[in-house]
């Protein structure tokens, strides 16, 4: 038998049912935007942390490592001292070779890549090359830039002192009436024959100096070459005392021969001078020898024509004979 059940009633849904659920949808929406809109801002620094961690260059690690290799570069002082003595060397090549500017041009490149850590050796060596040619001021320049460097210069500072001082004793000079006496309108002692009317000294090579002797004849006046006789002593300083240097000078004439004073009146004279501390000796004892000062003489036909003197004080602590006798024993270079 067949039963008809009623059909189930449809319960209504309440009113504060569905407020409630609309109310926790909206706020699972609102947190779910929130955390969106979170990751969002969040993304870049997410990305520049995978970044670095898939191998993104590191900036800081870079500048570290590039400083790190700086001392390899040519800057260095340990690079650049090695290219400072390769340029040394190679002016020494040119100035022995006789290429003087050449020789220049290195030492000024090495001395410019020496410039925040000015080098001693450089300054020296230039000082050195300025002296070799005569160029005085320059070189004296040079030493006092040396000395300027201070405990920097070290052992060079001595040297500095000394070429400074050498340097202003002996810088060429022109002999004036002051030095040498009265002269005459030509430039001589009256009654004199021949005369020194200039000298100079200079520093050829730190080993050896020279002296060059300017002398003039008379005019009218005919010199026998024969009968002249120039003699040059040379002084140093030892244990303080003003003594007779014991190096043998060499004299040279530099005017084409003959030296018979007929062509323009005027025959030039070196006399080369090695300094003191090249004297070799076995005594260990052997006291400091410095160059001091020079006297020259001139004689013709035995009789004293001229002198000149530097310091001038030398020509009081050593004047010189009036008649130089046949046997006395000094040099003359003309035999």
């Amino acid at each position: 038998m067949e039963h008809n059940l009623p059909p189930i009633p449809k319960q209504s849904l309440g009113r504060t049912f569905v407020v409630a659920i609309s109310l926790l949808s909206i706020i699972f929406l609102m947190q779910f935007g929130a955390v969106l809109w979170k990751s969002a801002l969040s993304w870049p620094a997410h990305a520049t942390q995978i970044e670095r961690t898939l191998g993104a260059p590191n900036i800081s690690q870079n500048a570290a490592s590039t400083q790190g290799t700086t001392p390899t570069l040519l800057s260095t002082p340990s690079r650049e001292n090695k290219v400072i003595e390769k340029l040394m060397r190679e002016s020494v090549v040119k100035e022995q070779a006789g290429d003087i500017d050449g020789a220049f041009n290195l030492i000024e490149e090495a001395d410019s890549l020496s410039a925040t850590h000015p080098q001693p050796q450089v300054i020296a060596r230039m000082a050195l090359l300025y002296e070799s040619v005569g160029q005085k001021q320059n070189a004296k320049a040079q030493w006092q830039r040396l000395l300027d460097l201070g405990p920097a210069a070290g052992d060079y500072a001595k040297q500095a002192q000394s070429k400074i001082q050498t340097l202003q004793n002996v810088a060429a000079t022109k002999i004036t009436d002051e030095d040498t006496g009265m002269r005459d309108d030509v430039g001589l002692q009256p009654g004199s024959m021949l005369g020194i009317v200039k000298c100079s000294f200079t520093e050829e090579t730190p080993e050896q100096k020279t002296l060059h002797l300017a002398i003039k004849s008379r005019p009218g006046a005919k010199i026998d070459p024969r009968s002249v006789k120039i003699i040059v002593y040379f002084y140093e300083i030892v244990d303080g005392e003003v003594t007779l240097t014991r190096s043998t000078p060499h004299y040279k004439w530099i005017t084409p021969p003959p030296q018979d004073w007929v062509e323009n009146g005027i025959e030039i004279l070196s006399v080369e001078y090695p300094m003191p501390h090249k004297i070799s000796t076995d005594d260990p004892s052997e006291p400091q020898r410095e160059y001091y000062g020079f006297v020259a003489q001139v004689y013709y036909k035995e009789q004293l024509q001229d002198f000149s003197a530097l310091p001038v004080k030398l020509r009081e602590q050593f004047p010189p004979k009036v008649n130089l006798h046949a046997d006395d024993d000094d040099e003359n270079p003309n035999h």
